[in-house]
């Protein structure tokens, strides 16, 4: 229960997350949620290996501080940072500069590509941290510290991402794209409270 509960509201907290962003976003319109699919679509995507990479750092890093070795566990976790951040720095600079491509896997329309064009390309900032966030919050949860994760989820989800996503969008003309920014800065502010950690 003690590890239990807290990798519970972790993950609870990020779904019912995902879902009051959603509902920011329906009003825009059906041309808006289908460019925020597209975009969470291709965040899947591109950022797949962050989840299996932290959990594989999390179980070395449990078994380095169970040798009494914290020193090799924090080289795991800068190891497994430093793969997840390459891979998805490439990625997220190739949604970027070739969102279209990305799009066609999912065979959006016309209409559609203009609104998802940039909306994946300001998704894709936030592509090359999430998987860091990712490292992070398994690489932890798996070594058995699972309190610091709920707490950060809680902190930057429910007190960062959500209120952005609520105010950007009227914030100088934003409309749609200050709910697209609002999980960008929510993902990075994430690494202000890890790295510290």
């Amino acid at each position: 229960i003690r590890l239990g509960a807290p990798a519970t509201a972790n993950n609870l907290e990020r779904t019912l997350g995902d879902l009051v962003l959603f509902l920011f976003v329906a009003p825009f319109g059906t041309t808006t949620v289908a460019a925020y699919s597209l975009s969470h679509r291709a965040h899947m995507m591109v950022n797949f290996g962050g989840m299996g990479m932290g959990q594989a750092a999390g179980v070395l890093v449990g078994q380095n501080l169970g040798a009494g070795q914290p020193q090799r566990a924090r080289y795991t976790v800068a190891w497994a940072l430093a793969i997840v951040t390459g891979l998805s720095m490439v990625s997220g600079a190739f949604v970027i500069a070739f969102p279209s491509t990305v799009l066609s896997v999912f065979s959006p329309s016309p209409e559609l590509m203009d609104t998802a064009t940039v909306w994946l390309r300001i998704q894709a900032f936030g592509f090359m941290f999430v998987g860091a966030s990712m490292v992070f919050n398994q690489s932890f949860s798996t070594a058995g510290d699972t309190l610091i994760p709920m707490f950060v989820t809680l902190i930057t989800v429910w007190g960062i991402q959500q209120p952005l996503a609520h105010f950007l969008p009227g914030v100088g003309g934003l409309g749609q794209y200050g709910v697209a920014i609002a999980p960008v800065i929510g993902v990075f502010s994430r690494h202000v409270l890890y790295v510290p950690y």
